[in-house]
């Protein structure tokens, strides 16, 4: 189980800019903003659809 040791102000500090969690000099999560993410499932959910839409035209 991993522990995070810091304080809420570094992301009170990060101004709405996301914020990598590290191990080992090695990004291995992010945190970002709440309306970042909503914006980037928007995208995966339009590419999804666009893909589908081309799927059934080429029949």
């Amino acid at each position: 189980m991993v522990k995070l040791f810091f304080k809420f102000s570094v992301i009170e500090n990060a101004n709405g800019e996301s914020i990598a969690i590290l191990n080992h000099n090695k990004a291995s999560a992010y945190l970002v903003p709440s309306e970042v993410y909503e914006n980037m499932m928007e995208m995966l959910d339009e590419y999804y659809l666009m893909k589908e839409v081309e799927k059934r035209l080429e029949y």
